[in-house]
């Protein structure tokens, strides 16, 4: 796979200030000492580089060392190298966040004193080379190589400090072994390049949002508006309207995105563009984007989202059109696979527990008093496992990952009964996908959603009445309240983490897309922002809860619950391995162009892939409906 080469005479690793200053390009003060440099980083740039990176308006200012007296301008890159370089130390972030390369076979390598707290070598595997590194439009079409405006506009020049090497990666597997070799994939850094491929007066971008609603869905198309025309300079962004269908409906026109229009949307719940279920067709939307003249597509959803903005992906290569794809993912379920966590989950974790709060002073307050709280999660209980552990005031979490029993001694009636009996009240958290296989002779008669998804009946009111009607039939009385926080928690705006996170990935997303590259998700990986190649996600299965993980030992550890379950049949299976795809495609970064005859839904946004951490389901092509919906989805 052909990679963007580095600009001429730049190091993968001479991003930083720390760098500027240790190779010289910006001039510390004369009374402070230059923080050392990345072992192998390039010595320096090329004068063009360097010559761009420093403004030229005031040579004086880095022709020589300044005397101590001099106050050097605000807000330039000699000041900011002036007022850091002698505070910076080998642990501050702009240092320690940089790649530690050694050219091992001219040092003294291990024996080096500066690596005796360096304990593993990671070395590249050059068979695996690129395998995990998103397409470039290079490789299909012309592709355009302008200086990035962080070097040329005095508005953003600071911004041209954090540079990412097209070469920076970062670890997927961080787990390792002190006394063995361990392997791990990366993938490639998200961040600004020192090139790009768009000169942003021709960029015409777009941005959609599909399936449900998530706390956090303003934010991201702000900040994806506001790093495309404030940071590079773009002038012509729209907001599709209602989903897939908004390309090439008649019904509805393409809305223009200025920062003025956007700049309080991140108080809003919602979607200020609008999103919907369905709509999705491949040729329609493709001949839309051509026509309308658009070169970067922002596709915000879930999985289903996002096997349809692959298989676009593909199309538009197969025309050899100079457009990025990119999708940002989205699901408050938080089974999207690979990455750290989606955006929305903190809030959605954080208003469940004021619903689990509410739910302990309703059935303190009664004789025997239940508070029954149902949250999101279809087929994944992260909700509601990690509500749980926050609130720490539930007795009883049910989740889709373990099925459960309602009558026999270790069944779901006879917990209830002996925690009224020991401490006079209970509380059940369940999510919306538990208890299915106690139901599933009645699934049938729910039909499919506009996705062609199948609905499933509310677990919350099928629980409330299955316990009702049990201790009815013992004469023992029941006061149960039943709290669904279902759509007040997908319509809020974004808590302080999400709406942190949701910046984050709009400004990552708008640095790839200028950069050339398409077909990529961004994502947190490891607590830091990557380049996902949509075929790693498309095809794994989503993430599900691993119930032999310690995390759900923490839980039960917790609520201190039975298991509930004493049919063999019904135990929880072991997991299969982690992250585990299928073995056509999902390491293959070049997708064949031609796209699956069958059309990929634009919904199900809980639709998700791989088990990250638990067990596997089912999976379809990419491209193929599954059988579920978004979380959240009306029923």
């Amino acid at each position: 796979m052909s990679v963007p080469p580095l600009d001429p005479g730049r190091g993968p690793a001479s991003s930083s200030l720390v760098n500027l200053v240790a190779d010289g390009l910006v001039l510390p003060p004369p009374s402070a000492t230059p923080a050392p440099a990345v072992a192998g980083a390039a010595a320096l740039r090329s004068e063009s580089s360097a010559a761009a990176a420093v403004p030229t308006s005031e040579p004086s200012a880095v022709a020589a060392a300044a005397p101590p007296d001099i106050m050097l301008r605000s807000g330039t890159i000699e000041k900011i190298a002036a007022m850091m370089s002698s505070s910076v130390g080998e642990d501050a972030a702009s240092h320690a966040d940089q790649p530690k390369i050694v050219d091992l076979a001219t040092s003294k390598g291990c024996s080096d004193p500066r690596y005796e707290h360096f304990t593993k070598r990671l070395v590249a595997h050059p068979s695996k080379e690129g395998r995990l590194v998103p397409p470039h439009l290079s490789e299909w079409t012309r592709a355009g190589r302008f200086p990035s405006p962080f070097k040329t506009n005095p508005r953003t020049l600071n911004l041209g400090l954090s540079f990412v090497s097209n070469n920076e990666t970062i670890l997927v597997d961080i787990i390792g072994h002190a006394q063995h070799e361990t392997i791990s994939r990366e993938f490639l850094r998200c961040g600004p390049r020192e090139t790009i491929a768009f000169h942003p007066q021709t960029v015409k971008a777009a941005i959609v949002t599909c399936g449900g609603l998530a706390p956090g869905l303003n934010t991201v198309v702000r900040e994806l508006v506001y790093t495309l025309s404030r940071m590079y300079g773009v002038e012509e962004v729209y907001g599709v309207p209602y989903g897939y269908r908004g390309f090439y409906s008649p019904n509805h026109n393409l809305r223009r995105l200025t920062e003025d229009e956007v700049s309080s949307i991140h108080h809003q719940g919602g979607t200020v563009l609008g999103s919907s279920r369905g709509g999705f067709d491949l040729k329609l939307i493709c001949d839309a984007v051509e026509d309308r003249g658009l070169n970067q597509l922002f596709i915000i959803g879930g999985d289903g989202t996002h096997r349809g903005a692959m298989a676009i992906y593909q199309e538009l290569r197969a025309r050899q059109s100079k457009i990025t794809v990119v999708g940002i993912p989205k699901t408050v379920d938080n089974d999207f696979p690979l990455i750290d966590r989606s955006f929305g989950f903190d809030t959605a974790v954080e208003e469940t527990q004021r619903a689990i709060l509410c739910a302990k002073v309703e059935a303190k307050a009664a004789i025997n008093g239940l508070g029954l709280v149902k949250v999101m999660g279809r087929a994944s209980g992260q909700i509601a496992m990690f509500a749980c552990l926050a609130s720490r005031d539930v007795d009883v979490c049910l989740i889709p990952e373990i099925p459960f029993e309602l009558a026999g001694p270790t069944g779901l009636f006879r917990c209830v009964s002996d925690l009224f009996n020991t401490q006079g009240h209970c509380v059940i958290v369940v999510a919306e996908g538990a208890g299915m296989e106690l139901i599933d002779d009645d699934l049938r008669s729910y039909g499919t959603d506009a996705s062609g998804n199948v609905k499933r009946p509310d677990i919350g009111l099928w629980l409330r009445a299955r316990l009702n009607e049990h201790f009815a039939s013992l004469g023992r009385e029941l006061n149960l309240k039943l709290i669904d926080p279902f759509y007040m928690i997908r319509s809020l705006p974004a808590n302080a983490t999400d709406s942190l996170y949701c910046s984050l990935l709009g400004q990552s997303a708008v640095h790839g897309a200028m950069a050339g590259y398409s077909g990529f998700s961004a994502g947190i990986v490891n607590g830091h922002h990557v380049m996902l190649p949509m075929t790693e996600i498309c095809n794994r299965q989503r993430t599900k809860v691993d119930v032999h993980s310690r995390m759900w030992h923490r839980v039960l550890a917790c609520t201190n619950q039975p298991s509930l379950c004493s049919s063999p049949k019904m135990q929880p299976q072991p997991v299969a391995k982690a992250n585990a795809a299928k073995p056509s495609t999902s390491m293959d970064p070049h997708p064949p162009v031609s796209v699956s005859p069958v059309e990929p839904p634009t919904e199900s946004d809980t639709l998700k892939s791989p088990t990250e951490s638990g067990t596997p389901e089912p999976s379809t092509e990419a491209g193929a409906p599954e059988p579920s919906t978004e979380a959240g989805a009306p029923e």
